[in-house]
């Protein structure tokens, strides 16, 4: 237990020093920030279980939002390597990270999506946009260049997964 509180109080000075730059750099923003891209954000060190450190985060608050606001709302990705289902897999991704898996070979949960390394190349690794972890931060903490881009109907199936997380899937779009 020590361990952890020392290691975790190493991560919040390395936190505060990391916003302190941040901070320095800040600007507010009105660059366009497309919905659908995805970019390397600085989510922080963070409380329980939330997701923190850089890492890649998918925009889905609306574009034309997105430039008048300072704030982007975003999903964060998660290596989908730890939602291999056997340790076999597991070994074979180790040994070769260019490893095209079965989608079936992944555990998803109704609130996450598997985005392909092989469909979507700006991506590291298969990875799963986790919608349980939705969040609005602000423009400063996005890298200047998007790494990708999400099409229109991989969104659709992002956004079934963000009603489902917030028990809206009975909610329709107003026309």
């Amino acid at each position: 237990m020590a361990n952890y509180r020392y290691n975790r109080h190493g991560l919040l000075i390395d936190w505060i020093k990391e916003q302190k730059d941040l901070c320095e750099r800040y600007q507010p923003s009105k660059r366009a920030v497309q919905r659908g891209a995805i970019f390397y954000c600085r989510l922080g060190e963070n409380v329980g279980h939330e997701l923190s450190k850089s890492r890649p985060v998918l925009v889905i608050s609306d574009s034309s939002r997105n430039i008048s606001g300072n704030n982007v709302t975003v999903i964060p990705l998660l290596s989908a390597y730890h939602y291999l289902k056997n340790e076999q897999d597991k070994r074979t991704y180790q040994q070769d990270k260019n490893y095209v898996f079965d989608p079936k070979a992944y555990k998803i949960r109704p609130t996450q999506y598997l985005l392909r390394k092989i469909d979507f190349p700006g991506l590291s690794n298969d990875s799963l946009v986790t919608c349980e972890n939705i969040r609005t931060v602000s423009k400063g903490r996005l890298d200047l260049k998007s790494i990708e881009l999400i099409d229109e109907n991989t969104m659709e199936h992002i956004e079934k997964r963000v009603l489902e997380t917030l028990d809206m899937r009975d909610y329709k779009k107003e026309s």
